[in-house]
């Protein structure tokens, strides 16, 4: 059932995707939900006319994965298997292809199963966290105020060990943020969005305000 839309009315739209274009067919109504494509297809564009949108400079995987989400509300994501791997890669290419669409919910829904990621423990009990690859994509395709990027920061905080940040390269701006909130928590050894990321419950890194109610369902366990 698509958890994002009253109806399925509105045509077909036709999303190029990629320098060598993968063809994606999605209904209307529910990719008008990305500010991004609801301006595109306006009529007086070109793209509104056609209703043929080109991103050939986003990958299909993360197209196919954001296309998946207006259908169902959910995030497809394998759980981790070892630090930095594909899993948490992914997350990042969805996560930074949000931002340019401008859609926060699918963003915040990413933030859920990320965290969810961090909590999950593999048969010998082993926690695996994002490395150096996903967070550079962080960093590379999100703003200096992004949730994502506080979420990154502490996540090392929470879990992470000297050995964790030497073993491999780590983007300057993560790691320069890394150490300002270090030398924060040591003030504020109780804040609040510490006991939210072991939770599971991560409204702190969410687009919405602190007073404002969370849209997004949160993941079971």
């Amino acid at each position: 059932m698509c958890l994002h839309c009253d109806s399925l009315s509105g045509g077909i739209v036709r999303l190029k995707v990629g320098p060598e274009p993968t063809t994606y067919h999605v209904h209307e109504t529910i990719l008008s939900r990305s500010r991004f494509f609801l301006t595109a297809l306006k009529k007086e564009w070109q793209e509104g006319k056609e209703r043929t949108i080109e991103r050939p400079d986003d990958e299909a995987d993360a197209i196919y994965g954001y296309i998946q989400w207006l259908y169902t509300g959910k995030i497809a994501c394998k759980l981790p298997k070892s630090r930095g791997g594909d899993t948490y890669i992914r997350l990042a290419s969805l996560y930074t292809l949000g931002e340019k669409l401008l859609d926060r919910a699918f963003q915040d829904s990413v933030v859920n199963v990320f965290t969810i990621s961090t909590r999950w423990s593999d048969s010998e009990g082993l926690h695996w966290y994002p490395g150096g690859k996903p967070i550079e994509m962080v960093y590379h395709g999100t703003p200096t105020d992004s949730p994502m990027r506080r979420l990154l920061v502490d996540v090392f905080v929470l879990h992470g060990s000297s050995k964790s940040l030497s073993s491999g390269h780590f983007n300057h701006e993560f790691l320069t943020d890394f150490a300002k909130t270090m030398m924060d928590e040591r003030k504020e050894k109780n804040d609040k969005r510490f006991e939210e990321l072991d939770s599971g419950v991560p409204c702190s890194y969410h687009h919405h305000g602190k007073d404002e109610p969370c849209g997004i369902q949160h993941m079971p366990e």
